[in-house]
């Protein structure tokens, strides 16, 4: 089922998907991506398939999505970390690239707000560095690295305009589909010039990822049948 925006008939607007369609996309409407426990160091490229007819009108904006409760999305006009589309009639895709390098500042501005609870931890200095430890005036509290972990990986820093104070702003992108966008009529097969590496980094090249066979009943936690192979699986 689909439902696209309307205000003028905000309960009555769905529409039943069609199982023959090749793609969930449908003309005019605006469809959100937005990331979770994002870094500084980010960077990733989406490939968006419209079609070679479609490159050049498919709208990419940068936007944050703000949590937690009600799910809502702002867009950012200037919002450096979505870099300029790149349509490509030859595959019928549109380039995305997100660079969240330029982002740090506000990260490090969001840590404050994750130094909880504030009755047990505080921020303050650990080992010469502003960090999130224990609150002085609780004496339950013995150790700086109990109140370190909830500074350590961030959910989505903070949103830094004023109009979303007190909540997440996770970045994203929306990308609008062109309002006269047709779904093709049977699968199209991505092209091979797609599948390219988008690292050196050894650790993801052939045969280097492998599991681990130990004895599941050996473990603390017993995961299932579902995690136990007769044989080590191997990267093909």
């Amino acid at each position: 089922m689909f439902c696209p925006p309307d205000p003028e008939n905000p309960t009555n607007n769905c529409i039943i998907m069609d199982q023959s369609r090749q793609t969930i996309f449908h003309g005019g409407q605006i469809y959100y991506v937005f990331f979770i426990y994002a870094k500084p160091s980010t960077y990733q490229t989406y490939d968006i398939y419209v079609g070679p007819k479609y490159v050049e009108q498919l709208t990419v904006t940068p936007i944050r999505a703000n949590l937690p409760a009600e799910l809502q999305f702002h867009t950012v006009p200037g919002g450096g970390w979505v870099l300029p589309p790149k349509p490509d009639k030859t595959t019928g895709t549109v380039r995305v690239t997100i660079d969240l390098s330029g982002e740090q500042t506000v990260f490090d501005d969001s840590v404050s707000k994750f130094c909880q609870p504030t009755s047990f931890c505080t921020m303050k200095k650990v080992n010469g560095k502003d960090a999130c430890g224990c609150q002085p005036g609780n004496p339950k509290c013995t150790d700086d690295r109990v109140c370190a972990w909830g500074t350590e990986q961030l959910d989505c820093p903070m949103d830094p305009e004023p109009n979303f104070a007190n909540k997440m702003g996770c970045y994203g992108f929306a990308f609008t589909m062109p309002k006269d966008f047709e779904a093709p009529d049977l699968p199209v097969t991505p092209p091979s010039s797609l599948f390219v590496p988008h690292t050196d980094n050894d650790y993801f090249m052939k045969e280097k990822v492998t599991f681990n066979n130990k004895d599941m009943n050996s473990m603390m936690i017993k995961s299932g049948a579902a995690c136990e192979y007769s044989r080590v699986a191997v990267q093909p």
